[in-house]
């Protein structure tokens, strides 16, 4: 597998940008009909994706329909920006862990555990 540089993904997000300026509107395939003498399908789809994290595109998803894609310049009402993903805010307590071992902990919380020191007490052992 070849190493990409900055200019050949400039270069795909480049070809991206005019054909959207062209035609106003595209999806993943069409865009992939115009360029896919130069470009990789998968490194199209990065691209697109990167372009839409970056706020350059907007994007529309529709059911059974393939996701459309036009330029934020262009049409900042159109589809859906990007959005960070919500994951919460962390819980109080859920720090570090207790640098004990688990089979340590685990005896204070066994019967089993507590009846064998019992036993050895009486014994004597």
């Amino acid at each position: 597998m070849e190493c990409l540089t900055e200019d050949d993904i400039e270069k795909v997000e480049a070809q991206v940008i005019s054909y959207l300026k062209k035609f106003g509107k595209g999806n993943l395939e069409e865009i992939y009909a115009q360029v896919r003498h130069e470009t990789p399908y998968f490194l199209l789809k990065d691209v697109l994706f990167a372009m839409f994290k970056k706020n350059t595109l907007r994007r529309k998803l529709t059911r059974n329909e393939p996701t459309e894609y036009r330029l934020t310049s262009d049409y900042p009402d159109f589809g859906l920006p990007y959005k960070k993903p919500y994951r919460g805010e962390p819980k109080e307590g859920m720090g570090k862990r207790d640098a004990r071992c688990c089979v340590d902990s685990n005896k204070e919380n066994s019967k089993v555990y507590e009846l064998n020191m019992l036993l050895r007490n009486v014994r004597g052992d």
